[in-house]
């Protein structure tokens, strides 16, 4: 008899970190109109169901939102966000079967500082994967956060005003010197979601453009890389799923 689901952890004050992760770690958007659809169909869909967004962070395999949701409808926004861009993305891309990885998680959030903290987590995750300054990624809701214009802001700006009432509070919160970010997974290295991105962005670094190209190089080249990775904060076990080399040659080159 198959098990079923846990149900989902609901929060008392209503708030969640909500994750929606690739089939199989497999890549959600294959350039800027993919984004932008999934983007407005996260925006639509929560004002549908009177779910406020707080804060949101588009990755390559996966997307963090943070979310206030007063009257418990989180489940069926997300329902009609993750159908709407799969089939969306498999019309588009002529892809055949599922888009993402089963249902989407949501955490909890319990106080004021849990919700900070998860904002600055999900503001941070470009740069904790190696891909640029969270000052200069594109697809989070980073901006609306300094800017905000409301002809433009993609999240709630009347929480973000009550949280940071001038744009410097909130630099100021994100570029804290003692400030260390904590993944929700914590345990002290990178967790699934973020793995390909911080893999994609060091094979790029070494001149590479596919994680695949990093078993065909020379053993110097190659163990310099599968050492950077390690560096990084990849499991022996991560390098092997994303790049193909087996498990004694990633130990050797570590």
């Amino acid at each position: 008899m198959p098990m079923s689901r846990k149900p989902r952890q609901k929060s008392q004050i209503g708030l969640y970190h909500i994750t929606m992760r690739g089939n199989g770690k497999q890549l959600l958007f294959e350039d800027d109109a993919d984004r932008r659809r999934l983007l407005s169909l996260v925006r639509s869909s929560l004002s549908r169901f009177n779910v406020k967004l707080i804060a949101w962070c588009l990755m390559g395999n996966h997307v963090h939102l943070v979310a206030s949701d007063p009257d418990d409808n989180v489940s069926e926004s997300m329902h009609l966000v993750m159908s709407c861009y799969a089939t969306w993305y498999n019309r588009r891309h002529g892809h055949v079967g599922h888009v993402f990885q089963d249902r989407f998680s949501s955490t909890p959030i319990s106080s004021e500082e849990h919700l900070l903290d998860a904002i600055r987590y999900v503001h941070f995750n470009p740069q904790k994967a190696g891909i640029c300054p969270y000052g200069e990624y594109r697809w989070s809701s980073h901006l609306d956060y300094v800017e905000r214009d409301p002809a433009i802001a993609t999240v709630d700006l009347a929480f973000v005003r009550l949280a940071f009432p001038r744009a410097c509070d909130y630099r100021a919160f994100m570029d804290a010197s003692d400030v260390v970010v904590v993944r929700p997974s914590a345990g002290g290295r990178i967790d699934e979601d973020e793995a390909l991105d911080v893999g994609i962005s060091l094979i790029r670094s070494f001149g590479l453009s596919e994680l695949s190209d990093v078993k065909a190089l020379d053993k110097a080249k190659r163990n310099e890389i599968l050492a950077a990775m390690r560096s990084a904060g990849l499991s022996i076990r991560q390098i092997q799923r994303l790049t193909g080399v087996g498990e004694w040659s990633i130990r050797k080159a570590g």
